[in-house]
């Protein structure tokens, strides 16, 4: 049984050859874009954990309405804040 391409995988490979055979790309403008990409996307990874660990200290330490006394809530932003220093 021979491994059969789909449409869309015949249709990229096309635009990668067409780049370069008609001069638009060079081949080390692919790798440099391929390259690029990966670090984005590892960047964008770290900082979805980052962000969504913040959002997570920041519920925990929102006011709740039968905590309404200033001196709770300021020791509950201290230790989210002491929290997110640690980690």
């Amino acid at each position: 049984m021979a491994w059969k391409q789909s449409e869309k995988e015949e249709e990229y490979f096309a635009r990668i050859v067409s780049t370069i055979y008609l001069r638009y790309h060079y081949v080390i403008d692919l790798i440099a874009g391929a390259v690029i990409a990966a670090g984005c996307l590892a960047a964008g990874f770290r900082l979805h954990a980052w962000w969504n660990r913040l959002y997570e200290a920041r519920q925990s330490c929102l006011i709740k309405p039968y905590d309404s006394s200033f001196v709770l809530h300021l020791s509950c932003v201290l230790s989210c804040h002491q929290r997110l220093v640690e980690n």
